[in-house]
């Protein structure tokens, strides 16, 4: 009688399919997961403006350290601020929000820093402003009305 040949192992066709298998995989997690942090990264930076826009809000209102306060937007970061206007604050109260240098941040405002300034009281904005944010061409607004609601949209 004849013997049998039992293979055991894989041939290097099976091998090579099976890399070009894990390799497509991989890059399409990499696309993906790239995708997923340009989009967290974003939201990251529109809640924090938010926040702090609500924060120079609520210090005017309640008369923290018996001043107005707002919120300077730069192209990469904001400065909440305590004072009249951006220039004439009072630097020790400063509290910096710095994102990434591949984010944009924009008020439509043509002066640099663009300033959201909240009265006494009540908390009403001196302009409604809309500020946007742009990263790998993946834009998110924040609106601030004439009566002082912050949204974003």
């Amino acid at each position: 009688m004849g013997s049998i040949k039992k293979n055991r192992g894989f041939t290097l066709i099976e091998l090579l399919i099976v890399l070009a298998i894990g390799a497509m995989a991989v890059g399409s997690l990499a696309l993906f997961g790239n995708q997923f942090v340009v989009t967290q990264e974003l939201e990251r930076a529109v809640e924090l403006t938010k926040n702090e826009l609500k924060a120079a809000q609520a210090d005017s209102i309640s008369g923290t350290s018996d001043s107005v306060w707002g919120v300077a937007i730069f192209p990469n970061y904001i400065v909440r601020f305590q004072g009249e206007n951006f220039n004439d604050r009072i630097q020790a109260f400063d509290l910096i929000t710095n994102f990434s240098s591949a984010l944009l941040i924009s008020s439509g405002q043509e002066e640099v820093p663009s300033e959201i300034i909240f009265h006494r009281l009540d908390g009403i904005p001196e302009n409604p402003v809309e500020i946007t944010f742009t990263l790998n061409n993946k834009t998110k607004m924040i609106s601030v009305n004439s009566q002082g609601l912050i949204s974003n949209e």
